[in-house]
């Protein structure tokens, strides 16, 4: 069973299909295109794919001390990756051209 530790929701802003999840001052450049179609990573940094191309888009992220119990409900498409924040509580959430994270909570 997950140690769940904590969880922040909101609106962030999609821009060209993408907005990422970020260790602080770790996104520097856009990676190559996702092979699985949804999510692509690079050191500290995941890039989410999005059905619109620009607009906002509601996301819930879960922090877990232990991976959690997969259930996929009635998505169609699914993928597990692990993001691993170098500074405890300052992941991030922003669109490719932002300046910064949405008024998100802290995860």
């Amino acid at each position: 069973m997950s140690r769940f530790i904590a969880v922040g929701e909101g609106l962030v802003h999609a821009e060209y299909h993408t907005f990422l999840v970020s260790d602080v001052g770790a996104f520097t450049s856009v990676p190559p295109a996702t092979t699985n179609g949804l999510v692509v990573t690079t050191p500290g940094v995941a890039f989410i794919r999005t059905g619109i191309h620009t607009g906002n888009v509601w996301i819930r992220g879960e922090v877990h001390r232990d991976a959690p119990a997969l259930d996929v409900g009635a998505w169609e498409e699914v993928v597990e990756i692990s993001l691993e924040a170098t500074m405890e509580g300052h992941v991030v959430v922003c669109g490719l051209g932002s300046d910064g994270p949405e008024e998100v909570p802290a995860l």
